[in-house]
């Protein structure tokens, strides 16, 4: 295998055991009960697990890789098992039917919930150190300790149709996650200390979707939904000489308009304007690179009619002149 082909790694969903005997069986490594340790070879990781009540497996993971990661997820056959990913530090690429959504720590998708039945390809890049806490459990064994969170997640997962949530990492939780790292390091109390840190954390995010859900400010994507977005999506690539309207989108797909802006924000993180109006920079910026296109030719393919306000646009997005992009080509078109 050369230093630039990817590793491909094949998971079962479900629980830790499983993703640990993947990791062993590709790489080697250290296994015990509950933990797994690579320190050797083109791929570093850390993975833990910890059981905590009504049967909820908390993990903390830890990945840095010299070479592209590709992980395929096949899903399992159980609407009740759920799969929570909150991304501590650094950054990934989720991919659905070859279209690809970034999630990272700092954006609105740092935390990730689904259950686990649509296939989902994960990709690591190389020389990013990626940190995440996962919670894996079924909500009908949250009785106990987690009984309230039982009735949120129920409101969340209320049918049988797989359906995925994207949302930001509340502020709060952030300093519960720093304890929980650092308490990986002690020598003395370390299980008591994670565990109640680990059952807090859930808790509050348990508490934090509720609110969400009361304020009408987190929205499931359906498998329909995705294929839907990613079929408008596809479709924005490739009308950059026509003006668009949402209207006109949702009537197109058959989707209502406010639908439409809120999973497509959810999902891509912008605006259907403003991923299209980058997305038409973008070609510009190739268009012009290429030596082949004049500015007013690119400006007027992009729909512009005023080539003052395609230049505007484009260097606000670019940071540089269409001309200047033209002069660096070699081109000698105006």
């Amino acid at each position: 295998m050369s230093n630039t082909t990817p590793i491909h790694l094949q998971f079962q969903e479900g629980n830790a055991q499983q993703y640990m005997q993947t990791l062993l069986q590709q790489f080697g490594g250290t296994q015990t009960d509950n933990s797994y340790l690579l320190e050797t070879g083109p791929v570093r990781i850390k993975f833990t697990t910890y059981s905590l009540p009504d049967g909820v497996e908390m993990t903390i993971s830890e990945m840095e890789t010299k070479k592209k990661v590709i992980t395929d997820r096949t899903p399992d056959s159980d609407p009740d098992y759920i799969h929570i990913n909150i991304i501590k530090e650094g950054k990934y690429t989720q991919f659905f039917k070859d279209q690809s959504v970034h999630v990272d720590a700092e954006s609105s998708k740092g935390v990730f919930i689904y259950d686990g039945q649509f296939p989902i390809l994960v990709e690591f890049s190389p020389g990013v150190n990626v940190k995440w806490v996962g919670f894996k459990f079924k909500i009908s064994q949250l009785t106990t300790l987690f009984g309230d969170a039982q009735k949120i997640l129920k409101g969340l997962f209320d049918d049988m149709e797989s359906v995925a949530y994207h949302t930001a990492l509340p502020g709060e939780l952030e300093r519960l996650l720093n304890d929980l790292i650092h308490y990986q390091q002690l020598s003395f109390n370390q299980l008591p200390m994670i565990t109640s840190r680990a059952i807090e954390i859930f808790s509050s995010l348990s508490a934090t979707l509720q609110e969400l859900k009361e304020n009408h400010t987190i929205t499931g994507l359906h498998i329909t939904d995705y294929e839907n977005l990613l079929k408008i999506k596809k479709r924005l690539l490739n009308i950059f000489s026509q003006k668009i309207t949402i209207d006109g989108l949702a009537e197109e797909f058959g989707i209502s308009a406010s639908k439409l802006k809120r999973d497509f924000k959810q999902l891509f993180n912008m605006s259907i304007y403003k991923f299209h109006t980058h997305a038409k920079m973008d070609e510009a910026f190739r268009r012009l690179k290429s030596g082949n296109y004049s500015v007013a030719e690119v400006g007027y393919d992009m729909g512009y009619q005023n080539l003052s306000k395609f230049a505007e646009m484009f260097k606000k997005i670019k940071g540089i002149s269409p001309k200047e992009v033209l002069k660096l080509s070699g081109a000698s078109l105006i």
